[in-house]
């Protein structure tokens, strides 16, 4: 099974089918490439949960993550841009 890395070992959050399904998600930040899997920090427009979307090749997944979680990707974002990188690619290989 070549899609691995969406396992995860603790359950996430999954994204309210009726409004975070992606199709209103307006995007906050780009975060780049972590281990080949491009991922965008974003809003959902209907309910203004932060998503995660992680897109992989023609796939894309949204995963919803906390204001602090947001916040946080944001700051290294801004202060540690390789450390973040760091991060999100634990995340996306746990």
């Amino acid at each position: 099974m070549p899609f691995l890395f969406w396992r995860r070992k603790a359950p996430q959050p999954a994204a309210k089918s009726d409004c975070c399904n992606g199709l209103t998600w307006t995007a906050v930040a780009d975060f780049g490439h972590a281990a080949g899997v491009d991922i965008d920090l974003g809003r959902c427009s209907v309910c203004g949960s932060y998503l995660m979307c992680a897109t992989y090749g023609a796939s894309a997944t949204y995963h919803r993550v906390s204001e602090e979680r947001a916040a946080h990707y944001l700051s290294l974002q801004k202060d540690d841009p390789e450390r973040l990188r760091m991060v999100l690619r634990k995340w996306v290989d746990s």
